[in-house]
């Protein structure tokens, strides 16, 4: 099963890059994690994943599903120590990350020999203040008629009706070619990520969802990580801080609906070792 209680649990740890920044994808935290666990609906401790390192670097994720292996992430690295790739060989997955200096400036991901969408990056000074989520239609297409993984679209905007959703998406694709740019656009608070919102509006009619966040004064310790799937990890992987309180706005045509969430953390000096997102729980080790 991927990944979903994993990311339910750190969906809330909030966003990309700070000022005082560490080079992207230079993932080196001081409290490195060993293990993950979430707690299922029965209040039963089940183990989600092992990281498994090589002195500085995080070598592997092992991601566990009724306490076996389903599969394993392996991260390479480039000449200058930061994050080149992120491989799942069972699943037939990869994406590839590149860099401008020490910035983030486009990632590729492929499944099953297909490039299925990239991301470019936006800076306004070290800041990133957009991420554009290049879809390929054909891979959109590919993924019907295959079976593969979860839509990236639907990740993001989960709640809609995603056919109609798809459809206005290819619909601003006015260059006539085989990819869609969804801006996600992202506004900060100092060290962290204050609002993020992805929005799309073809035609007068607007779909998307507005993020506003608050924070403790605690350490992110996943904070300049990247992962297999961004469009999954946006909303947690730099800010310095962890979210407490997250607000969300839906946009469907002329309806809203808004909600907050509220996070719980207990911890281990500054770092987090529980996690509790309205009853969904997760719990971290350190090494």
């Amino acid at each position: 099963m991927k990944k979903f209680h994993l990311f339910l649990a750190l969906i809330t740890l909030v966003a990309f890059t700070s000022c005082d920044r560490i080079e992207d994808g230079a993932y080196s935290p001081k409290e490195k994690i060993s293990k993950v666990y979430y707690e299922d609906w029965d209040g039963e401790k089940k183990l989600n994943a092992i990281w498994n390192w090589d002195g500085k670097q995080l070598q592997s994720i092992e991601y566990y599903w009724n306490d076996e292996i389903d599969y394993t992430e392996h991260y390479t690295y480039n000449k200058d120590g930061r994050i080149e790739s992120v491989i799942d060989n069972d699943y037939g997955e990869t994406i590839q990350y590149e860099y401008d200096g020490k910035k983030l400036s486009k990632a590729q991901y492929y499944e099953e020999g297909y490039l299925g969408y990239e991301y470019d990056f936006v800076y306004d000074g070290k800041k990133i203040s957009e991420i554009g989520l290049n879809v390929n239609v054909d891979y959109l297409d590919k993924m019907d008629s295959k079976n593969m993984r979860f839509d990236p679209l639907a990740l993001i905007l989960p709640q809609f009706d995603m056919a109609k959703v798809k459809k206005i998406a290819k619909k601003t694709n006015l260059s006539k070619d085989v990819t869609v740019r969804v801006p996600i656009k992202l506004e900060w608070d100092g060290d962290n990520v204050s609002k993020m919102s992805m929005v799309l509006t073809v035609e007068g009619f607007t779909v998307g969802v507005e993020m506003e966040y608050k924070y403790d004064d605690k350490i992110n310790p996943f904070k300049n990580i990247l992962l297999l799937y961004p469009e999954e990890s946006i909303n947690f992987e730099c800010s310095k801080n962890n979210a407490t309180e997250i607000t969300i706005k839906e946009i469907y045509g002329p309806e809203t609906d808004s909600y907050t969430i509220f996070v719980a953390y207990t911890y281990d000096g500054k770092y987090p070792v529980s996690m509790d997102m309205g009853g969904e729980v997760s719990y971290y080790e350190y090494q």
